[in-house]
């Protein structure tokens, strides 16, 4: 992923369902739309929800079943 130009690697490999990771971004919608797109293409299916968590703004992405 690369929201607000900022490179962000998560070793989907290893994600078990339920398990999740925590964005921090500016750009909310696109950030949501590269995180499903690179679950689509990585073949899991993930749930991206705008947050505030620590004070920032960004999404947390799930990956579901």
């Amino acid at each position: 992923m690369n929201p607000d130009g900022v490179l962000i690697r998560v070793n989907l490999d290893f994600m078990c369902v339920g398990a999740s990771f925590f964005v921090p971004c500016l750009d909310i919608q696109l950030a949501k739309r590269q995180a499903l797109d690179i679950g689509r293409q990585a073949g899991y299916t993930f749930l991206a929800k705008a947050r505030i968590e620590g004070g920032m703004q960004g999404i947390r992405v799930w990956r579901k079943l």
